[in-house]
């Protein structure tokens, strides 16, 4: 059968009508070694909700030697620009600035 997953839901997000202004944005997650530690019994099998895989893992060099913690995977999630009840999550999906006319 079909997983689940109950924090994977950015998918039925729309982008906003004309008009609208969006009423959520991205914000990064890094899925760290921490966070994802099987021993931890707050955070019991995360990792199953963990919606992402690499097609080819990161290098061990560059910028994963500054980090604090393993990341074991980057990710996103969407984030409420304001109290939202009882309506519907609008997401910017430009992917570049509106161009200024000459």
């Amino acid at each position: 059968g079909q997983h689940i997953n109950p924090w994977a839901l950015a998918h039925v997000v729309n982008h906003p009508p004309p008009g609208e202004r969006p009423n959520c944005r991205t914000v990064m997650i890094n899925f760290t070694q921490k966070m994802l530690n099987k021993k931890s019994s707050a955070l019991d099998n995360l990792w199953r909700y963990v919606p992402n895989t690499y097609a080819r893992q990161p290098s061990l060099f560059g910028p994963k030697v500054l980090d604090r913690d393993v990341i074991l995977m980057h990710g996103f999630g969407l984030m409420a620009l304001r109290d939202v009840r009882d309506e519907e999550l609008f997401y910017d999906y430009r992917l570049s600035p509106p161009r200024k006319k000459e």
